[in-house]
């Protein structure tokens, strides 16, 4: 689990306080042991590894993977800066606490290599509260919000992507949205925060929801801010399903 709050005038609030949340409910709602948690964050030195620099992200991303066995089930969170830059066409990238403009980012095409080593029978949850974060990995199916209430699975039209095998993405916001981090204020720092984590948070740590129930809620509590949630997957699967983090 990621989260940056950088400084400056990139400075956010509640990343690392995201990554406590989801913490809490990983172990608590789906009884994941501490143990198995790794935490990056940028209020540890800036010597350690698990400070969260490019070099840094991208070594744990892909021990992440490559270590894992069939049966496992894994979890990779992320909460901080996400932007949409153009290189050979437009990438949307994930931006370490070391990234300066295109510098030190990690981006899409890089993020979809590290996933497609993903071995077989073998389970990944992204969740990604950052801005332009559908697109972070690109995945052959989406669940496109229709109308009201309906949601339909889709192919995005990359066949070449569907060895990702049993992943699920969800994003705080389309690729063309922000995602917002509310600060709480000097007197009550502890509800500053994403606005996507809170409310994922809140919708699943009182019990089972659906897929389909869960992104419906999920939509309906968000779309005050402009901000859309898109979960993508790498094959099919049933949304009446309960969620499995």
């Amino acid at each position: 689990m990621v989260g940056i709050n950088y400084s400056g005038h990139l400075s956010l609030k509640g990343p690392r306080l995201d990554v406590q949340r989801i913490q809490k409910l990983l172990v608590k709602r789906f009884g994941y042991s501490e143990d198995n948690i790794k935490i990056m964050s940028d209020d540890i030195s800036k010597n350690d590894p698990m400070f969260p620099t490019r070099r840094n992200l991208v070594s744990e991303f892909e021990n992440f993977v490559v270590t894992c066995v069939p049966g496992d089930c894994l979890l990779l969170f992320f909460s901080g800066h996400g932007v949409s830059v153009p290189v050979a066409k437009s990438a949307e990238c994930i931006f370490p606490v070391n990234a300066s403009g295109k510098m030190n980012l990690i981006c899409s095409p890089e993020m979809n290599q590290i996933v497609n080593k993903l071995p077989k029978g073998v389970k990944l949850t992204v969740l990604l509260d950052c801005c332009h974060g559908e697109s972070i990995i690109t995945l052959p199916y989406t669940v496109l919000y229709t109308k009201e209430n309906e949601f339909n699975l889709e192919v995005t039209g990359q066949p070449e992507l569907k060895g990702s095998g049993d992943v699920v993405l969800f994003a705080a916001s389309l690729t063309e949205q922000l995602s917002y981090d509310i600060d709480g204020g000097f007197m009550n720092n502890s509800k500053s925060g994403g606005i996507f984590t809170r409310n994922l948070v809140e919708l699943l740590e009182n019990g089972q929801i659906s897929w389909l129930d869960f992104l419906t809620k999920l939509t309906e509590r968000t779309k005050s801010y402009k901000q859309t949630p898109q979960m993508s997957l790498g094959s099919v699967l049933n949304l009446n399903q309960f969620v499995e983090l």
